[in-house]
């Protein structure tokens, strides 16, 4: 029974090392689910910005058309200054609407880079923790045995 108990403390040892390093895996893959996550979420806050952006648009070109014609002005004559502020309004919301679309997808491949870099943090943390136990458990492994003493040395004194 001696003889087992550095194997034992060893290999409970090498147990608790790679349990440890899989816990940290799982935060690290957490993290990476989160930043997925997030990136999702930013990328509807701007869509939803170049939407709002183009709602503007067209409600000032609305508002634009409406006052042109209850002053008797046609507001889409071409070259006329209604349709010139038409034209201004529209590409402005165009411009702020293709850079919140731009902007959605800047966050979308942000958040799946700094996953794939969580995931592969976590894989790392993994196996050299996995390592690190190995070593733990078989220097622990090796001072157990030499403090209880083992069965061939024991055997060899008497």
């Amino acid at each position: 029974m001696g003889q087992a108990i550095p194997y034992i403390i060893a290999g409970v040892t090498f147990a608790s090392g790679v349990g440890k390093a899989y816990s940290q895996k799982q935060q690290y893959d957490a993290k990476a689910k989160n930043a997925i996550i997030k990136s999702r979420l930013d990328a509807v806050a701007y869509t939803r910005e170049g939407t709002q952006a183009l709602d503007n648009a067209m409600a000032a070109i609305s508002a634009t058309v409406a006052r042109g014609y209850s002053g008797g002005v046609q507001a889409l004559v071409p070259g006329q200054t209604k349709d010139l502020i038409n034209t201004y309004n529209l590409r402005s919301g165009v411009t702020d609407f293709s850079t919140a679309s731009d902007s959605a997808s800047l966050a979308l491949s942000g958040g799946k880079q700094q996953s794939a870099d969580l995931r592969k943090a976590g894989r790392t943390a993994l196996i050299t923790g996995t390592l690190s136990a190995a070593g733990d458990a078989l220097m622990v492994g090796s001072q157990a045995a030499s403090y209880g003493g083992s069965a061939e040395g024991s055997e060899a004194s008497e």
